[in-house]
């Protein structure tokens, strides 16, 4: 899968789309008007690297869940050129990482937010991805976003499995529950 860089500098994926997920090559706001009773978007980026899936820890001082574990992402932007661009795009600020390519999609999710004053109805699409040097033997380098996240795990099948079976979303993990191995 080639690369092209954008006006910003972020890297922009122009290959063919798993048939998966042809349905998110479209803006967020196009995907509001095929999915109404969606009124918010996030996304979220699957990485593996030797058959471990990549968790980071949101920061200490995160207001809505400090210390919890989560693959990386974030919402939806309008400038996001489509939706699979706003995936790129959270997995290069929390990461540092570069998509390669786009595999597959793990789910699409919605839940309702009961807390007062928020959005009602979110959707997340969850997007298996495969990063640039994910062919080497060796560690990836990860970068970090201090303000948002403060920690890493590359996590074993067995213990993300574990962590479903107990009702806990792959999403994100409760710090009481998940201790890094």
């Amino acid at each position: 899968m080639s690369t092209e860089q954008s006006e910003t500098g972020a890297s922009t994926l122009h290959t063919s789309i798993p048939p998966d997920l042809e349905k998110y090559a479209i803006t967020r706001a196009e995907f509001f008007k095929q999915n109404p009773q969606v009124d918010a978007l996030a996304v979220g980026a699957v990485v593996y690297h030797k058959k471990r899936l990549l968790l980071i820890q949101r920061s200490a001082s995160d207001r809505a869940f400090p210390n919890f574990w989560e693959i990386p992402g974030g919402g939806s932007e309008d400038s996001d050129e489509t939706i699979l661009h706003g995936v790129e795009r959270e997995l290069m600020e929390e990461t540092g990482f570069k998509a390669k390519r786009f595999v597959k999609l793990v789910a699409q999710l919605e839940w309702n937010d009961k807390r007062p004053g928020r959005t009602s109805k979110w959707a997340k699409v969850n997007v298996e991805v495969e990063v640039e040097g994910i062919e080497t033997d060796g560690d990836l380098e990860i970068v970090l976003a201090p303000k948002e996240h403060q920690a890493f795990v590359w996590a074993t099948e067995e213990v993300v499995e574990e962590k479903r079976k107990d009702g806990t979303s792959l999403g994100i993990f409760s710090p009481r529950e998940w201790t890094p191995t």
